[in-house]
């Protein structure tokens, strides 16, 4: 077969799945995940429905992370300074990191194939970071002290420990709570007429006796089983990036499938009685 009618070949075979994507799942592109932050400059905490979606007007960092995305994803340009933080052989580090962004065919937007609206987001290091950000002046390069660094999806009334003193078993504790298990009567289907609303809260808490509610979240049953399309919270990374020992957190707070919604929390900006604060957040969508 020549090349050229291959190439054709081809791209009916992107364009047809792009079609596809785009018409079954209909506004899926348009989705916003299914989270509601706890912001204690706003004193707020809403309830998220599969429907409805609550965020803080705006975050005082920037949060990025490299690969592909739709192009009004992308927070970084091309040439900014950002710190990365690193898997090196000292350990963990936040390393000055140069950020370029260059222009690519979005796959799922881009049926023509001459244009380009996608954007790829890349560093001037060899190895990938696990997150980047900017913003904040009290943020260092350095080594950081990391305890958990592999992501977790977090089970209902289960526990995760974490310590960032080597001399105590845990220091603090992470936890879904599972608060409700009501009958739904504002979203059901009629092949889901079993369909249940079940509530639960995100919180963390140390050994001070602190608690914190850092997300309150609301999935959809039918039978008692997780619907396909959702999916549980999940911790990406623990440690000390702002080094005044204490706990900081990345966070994935999105609870639909086509989302990712990872979310930066910092101990030293937090209020009174409070451990944590949303200081950042990345919001990326499949197709």
């Amino acid at each position: 077969m020549p090349n050229r009618q291959r190439e054709r070949l081809s791209y009916k075979a992107v364009r047809t799945i792009a079609i596809f994507c785009l018409v079954f799942l209909g506004s899926c592109s348009d989705r916003k995940p299914d989270v509601s932050i706890s912001s204690q400059s706003s004193q707020q905490q809403t309830s998220t429905s599969l429907l409805k979606t609550t965020y803080p007007k705006s975050y005082p960092l920037k949060l990025q992370t490299i690969g592909e995305f739709h192009g009004n994803e992308v927070q970084a340009k091309s040439g900014e300074q950002w710190l990365g933080l690193f898997a090196t052989p000292k350990g963990f580090e936040l390393l000055p990191t140069k950020i370029m962004v260059n222009t690519v065919r979005d796959y799922v937007i881009d049926l023509d194939e001459t244009k380009k609206t996608g954007k790829k987001v890349i560093t001037n290091q060899k190895s990938q970071p696990i997150f980047l950000v900017k913003g904040a002046a009290y943020l260092k390069p350095g080594i950081v002290k990391t305890v958990f660094s592999e992501q977790q999806y977090l089970t209902p009334n289960k526990v995760l420990n974490l310590s960032l003193n080597s001399a105590i078993d845990s220091d603090y504790q992470i936890a879904i709570e599972d608060k409700q298990n009501l009958e739904n009567k504002e979203f059901s289907f009629e092949r889901q007429s079993n369909t249940k609303t079940r509530k639960y809260i995100f919180s963390v808490s140390d050994n001070s006796s602190i608690s914190q509610n850092l997300q309150e979240f609301q999935h959809h049953y039918s039978n008692n089983e997780l619907p396909s399309d959702r999916k549980p919270p999940s911790v990406f990374w623990a440690g000390d990036l702002d080094r005044d020992g204490k706990l900081d957190l990345l966070i994935e707070s999105a609870s639909h499938a086509n989302v990712s919604s990872l979310t930066l929390f910092l101990s030293s900006p937090a209020k009174e009685n409070k451990l944590l604060e949303p200081v950042a957040q990345f919001v990326t969508q499949g197709c």
